[in-house]
């Protein structure tokens, strides 16, 4: 069976220094409001490219990655 990549973003909050990480974009928004992040979740999904590095303004820094974890057998019948 292939392993399911999990996204990730991790949000830090440069005034606190307080980390999360959540599992999507939207997650973020649920979460937190514009004003605290500093910005509208339109800029995240469609102006900015997590693939030329993180989103950072003068609040918060958004990275992207994915979970790495180990395939385990739990669950599994016959195992």
């Amino acid at each position: 069976m292939e392993k399911q990549q999990r996204k990730v973003y991790h949000v830090e909050f440069k005034g606190t220094g307080r980390h999360f990480y959540m599992g999507s974009v939207a997650a973020i928004f649920d979460h937190f409001t514009e004003q605290e992040i500093g910005t509208g979740i339109n800029t995240i999904w469609y102006d900015h490219d997590f693939n030329l590095g993180p989103y950072q303004n003068e609040r918060v820094i958004i990275r992207f990655g994915y979970l790495i974890a180990k395939e385990g057998k739990r669950g599994k019948k016959g195992s």
